[in-house]
């Protein structure tokens, strides 16, 4: 897993593999499973799902003990290369949206696993 973070306003960037058969289950499981789904945190509340065939998004909120009330864009897809990967990007609840979602969009645009064929090449 790779961790990004922005100590002057709050933002984190996460990006890993994830084991799920799809796009679609991936980020059911992770918010619901009951030993560790995110849907268990103090204040979580889901605010949009969006998917396609490839990927699937959620952004919900929630509240961090330490860091206060957090907005969260949990991004799944598929990879060219057939890989699994989750782009998570949290902030503070109230940043602008634009500015959370900033550095998602860079990832995904960006996003070219080690062994794996590009968009663009």
């Amino acid at each position: 897993m790779a961790v990004f973070a922005t100590p002057d306003d709050g933002r984190r960037l996460q990006i890993f593999t994830v084991t799920e058969d799809t796009p679609a289950a991936s980020p059911e499981l992770a918010e619901n499973d009951p030993g560790y789904g995110f849907a268990q945190q103090h204040g979580y509340r889901p605010l949009h799902r969006a998917a396609a065939p490839l990927w699937s998004e959620l952004t919900y909120r929630y509240d961090d003990r330490d860091k206060g009330p957090r907005r969260v864009i949990d991004h799944r897809f598929e990879a060219a290369d057939g890989t699994l990967y989750a782009i998570r990007v949290s902030g503070p609840e109230n940043l602008d949206p634009e500015l959370l979602r900033a550095p998602l969009t860079a990832a995904l645009d960006s996003f070219c696993p080690s062994a794996g064929k590009c968009a663009g090449q």
